[in-house]
């Protein structure tokens, strides 16, 4: 028996350190298992908020308040990594650690810059665009969604610092880590509401499950003794490169990203609860969906800006031709599933509590 484990594990090693697709399959593994570990660790806290808050006003508020700052993440921090990987393994690959280390400190500093002042003229609108959004909020309602959405606005920062330390690391393969770490921006709220129901707790939570992940991420860049030199925005060849891969992609985040904040827009109109059973009924095909997306994704992501930085073209066409098929087909089958069983998946996970079986029908 142990012989026999020996030798499929050598097979293993063999296919893993011979070939791209053995590299990119593992690191796959790696990042879905720590993927599965942080949407389960979302779950628990979908749970603890479905017993506490069912779908109350007090959730209708706490989604909204985080809603346009989601979208903003997805457009300014979470669409830094599909640019700024290839850029760094190709300055990493050609000149060296040290001249990856001077872009990785530019492009930080630039982004931080954009997003802080992003940050501020949403502070400075908030009181004029939360009203427009949720229009349907009663005057104490909306009072409560303001509150909530100054608490939430420096996670803006936190997630630009925590994505470029993400990219940072999976561009030198560590991958376990910054797919694990997002659990804290789960865990940490999942406590603090199951010790109170208190709204304010959960808006707190996260914050500081954000800023745990990103003091998390730098102590680990830290030990790896990867460095990043920090440095005032250099408008060099290397950033305009950058900006010429990042602000597509911010447009294609603002498109893509458009049309959650339009459906959550439209559920205010609907009256109380609306808002909050629209987020649950995509809590579970985001958790499934998600784990393939983001195992798939981030693991291609450094191993494509290497073989590009190779010139390996006709290895680039066979393994995205490959996965390309893996994940349309496991996608189909995830999401087939789940509209089928979707009643009782409901049922299961969020009907106690606050939740009630009328809950249940709804967001089914």
């Amino acid at each position: 028996m142990q012989a026999t484990t020996q030798k499929i594990w050598q097979r293993w090693v063999t296919w893993r350190d011979g070939s791209d697709n053995g590299r990119i399959f593992q690191a796959m593994l790696i990042v879905g298992g720590g993927t599965l570990v942080v949407n389960l660790t979302a779950f628990l806290r979908e749970l603890a908020i479905a017993y506490q808050f069912g779908t109350s006003d007090e959730l209708d508020a706490f989604i909204i308040a985080f809603m346009i700052p989601l979208f903003t993440i997805s457009m300014i921090p979470g669409s830094l990594n599909p640019a700024f990987v290839p850029a760094y393994v190709n300055i990493k690959e050609t000149q060296g650690e040290e001249a990856a280390a001077r872009l990785a400190g530019n492009i930080l500093s630039s982004t931080l810059i954009l997003t802080a002042c992003v940050t501020a003229v949403l502070i400075a609108v908030s009181e004029y665009l939360l009203p427009a959004v949720a229009s349907n909020f009663s005057e104490g309602k909306l009072a409560l969604t303001l509150r909530l959405f100054y608490i939430l606005q420096p996670i803006l920062l936190i997630r630009a610092v925590v994505d470029l330390l993400r990219g940072v690391l999976n561009s030198q393969d560590r991958f376990a880590l910054p797919a694990m770490a997002p659990a804290l921006i789960y865990l940490v709220p999942t406590i603090l509401i199951f010790i109170s129901g208190n709204v304010f707790l959960l808006a707190i939570g996260t914050l500081v499950g954000y800023t745990l992940q990103a003091i998390l991420l730098w102590v680990t860049v830290a030990r790896k003794n990867i460095k990043i030199r920090w440095q005032r925005p250099r408008l060099n060849h290397e950033l305009k490169s950058f900006w010429g891969q990042y602000l597509p992609a911010v447009f294609g985040s603002l498109i893509m990203g458009s049309s959650n904040l339009i459906d959550q827009t439209m559920a205010t109109w609907s009256g109380s609860g609306s808002v909050a059973s629209l987020g649950y009924g995509q809590r579970v095909t985001t958790f499934v969906v998600g784990i393939a997306v983001m195992a798939v994704g981030t693991a291609v992501l450094p191993n494509f800006s290497k073989m590009i930085a190779e010139n390996r073209v006709q290895e680039i066409k066979r393994t995205l031709s490959f996965y390309t098929v893996v994940l349309f087909t496991s996608t189909i089958v995830a999401v087939g599933g789940l509209w089928w069983f979707s009643e009782p998946i409901t049922r299961i996970l969020f009907e106690r509590g606050a939740f009630t079986a009328a809950d249940t029908a709804v967001v089914s």
